[in-house]
């Protein structure tokens, strides 16, 4: 597990944010490009440690 790894593990598991392109969103806050954070996620799905990625609507938080 590399840096990109742990980043998007422990500063995006909550709060995806919405926007019309959130991995683009999450890739310039971390400094790095869009397919480079898809790259990761897929990677960190195939070792099992995330099972999906997605947002989690909670309609009664707005």
């Amino acid at each position: 597990m590399d840096d990109l790894d742990k980043r998007l593990l422990n500063d995006f598991q909550r709060d995806l944010p919405l926007t019309p392109r959130p991995f683009a969103a999450i890739a310039g806050q971390l400094g790095q490009r869009e397919n480079e954070v898809l790259l990761a996620l897929g990677r960190l799905q195939e070792q099992g440690a995330i099972s999906r990625v997605g947002a989690v609507v909670a309609p009664h938080r707005a």
